[in-house]
C-alpha cells in the first residue's frame, strides 16, 4: 500500500483472455454497491510485470460487469459484456488508496488482492474507501502468532463459524485487512489488535460483520472518524474473501 499522500498514476489498456479464467464474485448485501471478479495468472507467460497484467485484466472485467445491463450483472449465464475496450489509469488518493479514472468515469474506488497465482479486484463507485483481501488456511498453520494480532474473542468467534482454527484465521485475517484498505492506513498506523471484528447482529447468523476501532487508533488515521467498518466475507474455492465499503449503510 502506498504511504499517504503519494499520487502516482498507472495506465492501463483493456486486457483479456480465455487464459485468464475470469470469475465473477457475489459479496450479498452489496450487490448494489461492489463489483468483485477474479483472474487467474500463469507466473511463466506473464513473466515479472504479472500482477501488473492481472489488474490490466481484472479491471478490464470488471468495466465489461459495469456496462452490462443490472440484471445480467450476477445471473449465472454469460451475458456480461467481456468486451470492454479502452485506456483506463489507476490514480491514488491523498491516503493512497487507488481509484480507477477511465473516461468519464472518475475516481472509482478499486482494490487488489494477489494470491496462489490469482488476482482479485473489487471496483465501487461514489468515492467509498473500499478494501478488498484474501487469505488462505495454508498459511495459519501450527507456529503462528495468533495472539499478536487476534484478540481471543474474536479468533474463538471465527474459529466457531469458519469451523477449523486455520479456516478462522484466514477469514479473520483478510477481515482486518481488507478494514486497513478502505481505511487507507495500512498496518503502518494502526495494529491488528487496534481491530475487533465481531458478527453483525451477535448471533452469526451469516458472513457479515462488523470491524470495531479502538479509540486511540482513530486518532491516527487522517480524516477518518467512523468508530466501527463493515465487512462481508465469501469463501471460493477454499480461499477466504474479505470487503470492506466505508459510507455504504450495512443491509
Amino acid at each position: 500500500m502506498k504511504k499517504s499522500g503519494e499520487n502516482n498514476s498507472q495506465a492501463y489498456t483493456s486486457s483479456l483472455d480465455h487464459s485468464a479464467a475470469p470469475k465473477r464474485i457475489a459479496f450479498p448485501g452489496l450487490e448494489d454497491h461492489v463489483l468483485c471478479a477474479s483472474v487467474s495468472w500463469d507466473a511463466e507467460k506473464d513473466g515479472g510485470n504479472r500482477k501488473d497484467r492481472a489488474k490490466a485484466k481484472v479491471i478490464t472485467l470488471l468495466l465489461g460487469y459495469l456496462e452490462s445491463p443490472v440484471k445480467d450483472l450476477w445471473s449465472s449465464g454469460e451475458s456480461c459484456n467481456l468486451s470492454f475496450q479502452g485506456a483506463f489509469r489507476i490514480t491514488n488518493d491523498p491516503m493512497g488508496r487507488p481509484l480507477l479514472i477511465c473516461g468519464p468515469l472518475c475516481g472509482l474506488s478499486i482494490s487488489f488482492s494477489h494470491l496462489l497465482r490469482s488476482t482479485w479486484g473489487a471496483l465501487s463507485g461514489g468515492g467509498y474507501g473500499l478494501g478488498l483481501d484474501a487469505a488462505t488456511p495454508m498459511d495459519f498453520g501450527e507456529g503462528y502468532p495468533y495472539s499478536k494480532v487476534f484478540h481471543q474473542d474474536e479468533f474463538d468467534l471465527f474459529c466457531r463459524q469458519f469451523e477449523t482454527r486455520e479456516k478462522g484465521a484466514a477469514a479473520l485475517w483478510a477481515a482486518k485487512e481488507a478494514v486497513v484498505k478502505a481505511l487507507g492506513c495500512g498496518f503502518r498506523l494502526i495494529s491488528p489488535l487496534d481491530l475487533e471484528v465481531t458478527s453483525r447482529t451477535g448471533s452469526v447468523p451469516d458472513h457479515r460483520f462488523v470491524a470495531r476501532i479502538a479509540n486511540l487508533a482513530i486518532q491516527k488515521i487522517p480524516g477518518i472518524s467512523v468508530e466501527a467498518v463493515p465487512l462481508h466475507i465469501v469463501e471460493e474455492e477454499g480461499i477466504y474473501l474479505a470487503v470492506s465499503v466505508l459510507g455504504v449503510k450495512r443491509n
